[in-house]
């Protein structure tokens, strides 16, 4: 829908806009035969203001909806694998570094185990955020946005899990 001016604009986003989880209760209030003032029809009304043409991905617009799950879901798996990798080769030097440790007291192949362990967490970090960059590009999105969403959400939720 094309509006002449922005007061309209306005006017049509504060009574026909809502949240997810408004957008949950007036589906499921649907469902069970409920009318809510939100429904034309009996289907619920979705309305959302559109992007600025500069932010959209033109490239991307032509994908299903299940071409998109399927790529989201490829992404989101190599990213927990090479998660896993990462968490893998840092507690395998760990473990190389207590047998050291062990076997030779505190020595300078100690030290320099500390050393490497510290600068292999450096380049796995940013290994990390190079391919979650990627997987998320492979994702995609249909607007610059939602693309830079979605990493700063992957690129965070790594470093919660890595701090653990």
């Amino acid at each position: 829908m094309t509006l002449s001016n922005p007061l309209d604009a306005k006017a049509v986003a504060e009574r026909w806009e809502y949240s997810r989880i408004e957008r949950l209760i007036y589906t499921l209030l649907a469902s069970v035969g409920c009318k809510p003032n939100k429904t034309y029809n009996g289907n619920l009304i979705d309305v959302e203001r559109a992007p600025e043409p500069l932010d959209i991905f033109w490239e991307n617009l032509g994908f299903t909806w299940s071409e998109l799950f399927e790529k989201r879901s490829v992404s989101i798996g190599a990213s927990i694998l090479l998660l896993g990798a990462s968490f893998g080769a840092i507690l395998g030097v760990k473990a190389i570094q207590e047998s050291v440790k062990e076997s030779q007291g505190n020595s300078a192949g100690v030290q320099i185990l500390s050393v490497f362990a510290s600068y292999l967490i450096v380049f796995i970090n940013g290994l990390l955020g190079m391919f979650i960059r990627r997987f998320s590009g492979y994702e995609k999105h249909d607007t610059y946005t939602s693309f830079y969403i979605a990493v700063a959400w992957k690129l965070s939720l790594v470093r919660i899990l890595k701090l653990n």
